[in-house]
């Protein structure tokens, strides 16, 4: 049996369908690479440097003793300029150099703004310097000079250079009850170890150390029920009057 077979040549038409022009594939690609790269480019200049984004105003608040006038010059805030190039820590540092500064935080508030929240130091007592008054905060730091004391900040007879005497003292001032904080006129410091609180009725309470001062003022004010000249709270559990 003989088999017979023919074989067609390509045509050229095959040769179309085989081979397809490579430009056809790629402009698309290259299309949409500078479509995203002129995205990309534009939001840069929105954000970065156009003034759309632009700072435009400064927001202040948490403030007590500083005005607003004086903390926004103090930052030097450049206006104008965008938020995102606003440099923040430097804005921070630049107000934290105020004394009564306790915690700076300065944010950027989209679209044209810069908030700046600052804590400011809360003075719990006061020690006196010459005809001067210096305030010290919670954390026994001492902070700022007045020349009047606020009359409802204890007086504190400690040196400023005292940062033991002056931690304790504070700690002291922060657990007195407005009741007995009410009365106390000074409190001494004969070492970090032996505070006393003199009232305005002349009677002294040996504190001792800072350690158990809300339970310390609650035997204090019940002690003094007997009028007493002296009082030793230093053992709370074991106080003496006399």
């Amino acid at each position: 049996m003989s088999a017979a077979t023919q074989t067609r040549p390509p045509s050229v038409a095959d040769g179309k369908r085989q081979k397809r022009p490579r430009g056809r594939r790629v402009w698309p690609l290259v299309l949409v690479g500078v479509l995203v790269l002129a995205l990309i480019g534009g939001l840069v200049w929105l954000v970065g440097f156009s003034s759309v984004l632009a700072a435009h105003q400064v927001q202040v608040s948490g403030l007590k003793t500083l005005t607003r006038a004086e903390v926004t010059v103090k930052a030097g805030v450049p206006l104008g300029v965008p938020l995102a190039r606003q440099d923040l820590s430097a804005v921070a540092g630049r107000i934290a150099t105020f004394p009564q500064a306790e915690n700076v935080v300065v944010e950027r508030s989209w679209p044209n703004t810069v908030s700046i929240t600052v804590t400011e130091r809360t003075p719990v007592f006061a020690v006196r310097y010459a005809n001067l008054y210096v305030l010290v905060d919670k954390h026994g730091i001492p902070y700022l000079t007045v020349s009047k004391r606020p009359s409802d900040l204890p007086l504190a007879a400690a040196s400023q250079d005292d940062r033991a005497s002056l931690t304790e003292i504070a700690v002291v001032s922060r657990e007195l009850t407005k009741k007995l904080r009410d009365q106390v006129v000074t409190i001494r410091a004969d070492s970090p170890y032996a505070l006393v609180l003199v009232l305005d009725s002349g009677v002294e309470i040996a504190w001792g150390t800072s350690d158990q001062s809300a339970l310390k003022g609650q035997v204090a004010l019940a002690l003094l029920k007997q009028d007493p000249k002296s009082i030793d709270v230093s053992a709370p559990h074991n106080p003496a009057v006399r």
